[in-house]
């Protein structure tokens, strides 16, 4: 091997040498990993119970019906007034409801709650329950069918609402969409 060759070469391991070192010298101390944010540890499922039933005397027009939508926090859940809890349900044209949509607080009351929202979230010590819905019944939607329908007849209900976990105090709200099929009420036995 020739002094060009060998010095070449020695130059090349230096030239390699250095910038592995150098780039080790330049990268950055490892940064300590961040905490994701707290989110629930369990489904949604765990925290609300929504039950939904359309029932209806019979397919035939002029046949009454109703939609039951019932929301039941589990123990240590709350249900929140703000943002509103609020149910819509979107049907065929032949059902027809006398109200198919539903929003609570009402605007007033949902007025006066965001007033002192914000000045009562700032006070540990404030008693937050009157922003927490009591045990709601459930809620009603009757109708009536406007002409023969099939037995294949579905009803799309859409829930908006905000549930807390009153141990840590987490919140979330939750939008959630339902396609329930129309069922015929059971006879009741005698």
């Amino acid at each position: 091997m020739s002094n060009k060759t060998r010095n070449f070469l020695l130059v090349v391991l230096i030239f390699i040498t250095a910038f592995v070192t150098c780039k080790g010298a330049a990268t950055p101390p490892e940064t300590p990993a961040i905490e994701p944010p707290m989110e629930p540890t369990m489904d949604d499922a765990t925290y609300v119970d929504i039950t939904i039933k359309a029932l209806t005397d019979s397919f035939s027009a002029g046949a009454k019906g109703e939609v039951s939508v019932a929301l039941i926090p589990r123990s240590g859940v709350t249900l929140n007034k703000l943002p509103p809890l609020h149910i819509i349900i979107e049907s065929p044209e032949n059902v027809k409801f006398d109200k198919n949509e539903i929003e609570l607080p009402e605007k007033k009351e949902r007025e006066k709650l965001e007033e002192v929202f914000y000045e009562k979230i700032m006070d540990p010590s404030a008693d937050m329950t009157t922003f927490y819905f009591p045990k709601l019944e459930p809620f009603k939607f009757p109708f009536t069918l406007q002409k023969d329908s099939s037995m294949d007849l579905h009803l799309k209900v859409k829930i908006a609402y905000t549930y807390c976990t009153v141990k840590d105090g987490f919140c979330a709200p939750r939008e959630k969409t339902f396609e329930i099929p129309l069922a015929l009420k059971k006879a009741e036995s005698k």
